[in-house]
């Protein structure tokens, strides 16, 4: 099986999608020695077009893959829930990183 085989991860069919161990080898051998922003722009660009967003809560700690999707492809949607419970300094946060 092709590693671009193995990344479908929705089949059009579930009955036919590879069992899983054989698509996390395939990814495994494909992706193995590359970087998160490799991995991210194959993701983005070659695998599903078109077809990712990003689901962030804002915190500090979502900065870096923020910041790495963007670089991959600044028009990638990003998806924030106000649930109504973050912290002021979170929709502040949020407010400053969409600039």
């Amino acid at each position: 099986m092709s590693p671009q085989a193995a990344f479908r991860l929705v089949a059009d069919d579930v009955a036919e999608a590879p069992p899983l161990e054989a698509r996390a080898a395939a990814m495994s051998a494909q992706f193995g020695a590359c970087d998160a922003g490799e991995i991210l722009r194959y993701a983005i660009k070659d695998a599903f077009p078109g077809r990712i967003a990003l689901v962030s809560s804002f915190g500090a700690e979502s900065a870096a893959l923020l910041h790495l999707v963007a670089s991959v492809d600044p028009a990638t949607p990003v998806i924030f829930l106000d649930t109504g419970e973050h912290f002021a300094q979170t929709l502040v946060y949020l407010r400053r990183l969409a600039r």
